[in-house]
């Protein structure tokens, strides 16, 4: 599996997790700090994901 592929697949599924998580599990959570804390967990995924992919972006 070539590297834009792996990334590919990853992007798609912290994009489907983001759609997924707050609609179906979150649902039902009376207080906001679930999905307080699931955003925080996601921006630090989204950027930590960011930063893998384009450390070598000109090399």
């Amino acid at each position: 599996m070539n590297f834009e592929l792996k990334w590919a697949l990853i992007i798609l599924f912290v994009i489907l997790l983001s759609f997924f998580v707050p609609f179906t599990l979150l649902t039902n959570l009376a207080t906001w700090n679930g999905s307080f804390l699931f955003w925080i967990l996601m921006t630090i995924v989204v950027i930590v994901s960011n930063y893998y992919f384009t450390k070598d972006w000109g090399k």
